[in-house]
Order: C-alpha cells, then structure tokens, then sequence
C-alpha cells in the first residue's frame, strides 16, 4: 500500500477499503516538530538536532518529506565533507537517518532513505595528541583568571569534558573528605551513567 500513488490509495480510502494517509508534509516541518516533542533531550542536544536540520534543508530544501530518495542521501552525504570535518558529517548523517526513521516508524514514508548511508569516520584519531605538562603550565599562565585555571586543570588532569561536564559542576560535588570529585555527565546519562 505505501507504494500506491496518491490517486490511488485515494480511491480505495473513498470506498472505505484503507484509511487515509498521514499528511506528510514538508521536510522543515517535520523536522521542527520532532524536535519540539524530544523531551528526552538536553538543550545541547537539542541544538546539535537543528544545526543537522539547518544543513539538511540547505542541501535539500524545504521539499515534501517523500521526494528525498536513497540516491539523494548518498549525495548530501558527500555534500557534507565538504562543508564539514568527516567526524561532524558523519554524525549528522546519523541525525539525517533518525530524523528520517522516525518518519519511516510513523508511516509517513515507505523506508528510510539513509538506512545504511555512511560517510566519514566516527572519530578522527590525527586529532588526538598528549599535551605534555610543561604546555598546560604555560597555558595556565596565561589563563586572565582563577575560572579558567580552573576549566583547564579540569579538563587536562580531571579529564572532564568541556563545556557540558565542567559547567554542570557545583561545590557539593567535590568531596573533601574522599578526595573525590563527581562529575555529572549528560552524555552517558542515557547509557545509565549519569555520573
């Protein structure tokens, strides 16, 4: 049935034999209304979801959601290196497949055109370097106060991640007594790690 054209799934939801389709609607529209209803999301999230929208609809446009097909994913996949690093297009091209699955799973499109679209690597091992100590001293020397000493000794000798760790830390999170610091992280929160 999602295969039928139109006027055909038409004629057949006239004589009662299937019910009518889901207004589809445009790509910007459901787009903004999946992510209006993430509740389950932090505000970080959330803006990463509509920089994924933004480029999205820079590529495709505001087309009705149905008109993007396998062979476009594949092209605003490469579209995507080149206007950002292989790590953020590969991450946005899973934000592309999730938006598109959730309109596969509401039955608003026959499949998802990004199942299976891959494109850069997950992570950018080139970019991972050690800095040594003697770097971090001349960095903390020219930090202009006592916050941002303290954002870089966190995140060099803690190894919290900046921002989202280090501005979701309070003082009632440093243990004194224990010699313990607990660190609040929304981004394992949702594989059960919260802190």
């Amino acid at each position: 049935m999602a295969d039928l054209d139109d006027t055909l799934h038409g004629l057949l939801v006239d004589r009662g034999l299937v019910a009518p389709r889901a207004r589809v609607g445009t790509l910007g529209e459901f787009i903004d209304d999946y992510i209006v209803n993430r509740s389950d999301v932090t505000e970080r999230r959330r803006g990463k979801l509509s920089n994924a929208k933004r480029r999205i609809i820079d590529f495709f446009g505001d087309v009705e959601l149905r008109s993007i097909t396998a062979g476009s994913a594949d092209e605003y996949a490469r579209w995507l290196l080149k206007q950002v690093a292989s790590t953020t297009a590969q991450k946005e091209c899973q934000i592309a497949s999730q938006f598109l699955r959730h309109a596969f799973r509401k039955e608003l499109i026959p499949r998802n055109p990004f199942a299976g679209v891959s494109v850069g690597a997950a992570t950018n091992d080139d970019r991972q370097v050690f800095i040594p100590r003697d770097t971090i001293a001349k960095v903390l020397d020219k930090c202009p106060n006592w916050q941002w000493r303290s954002v870089v000794a966190l995140t060099r000798y803690g190894g919290l991640r900046c921002p989202s760790e280090v501005a979701l830390l309070k003082w009632s999170d440093i243990h004194w007594d224990t010699e313990r610091i607990t660190v609040t992280s929304p981004k394992t929160a949702r594989y059960g790690k919260a802190t």
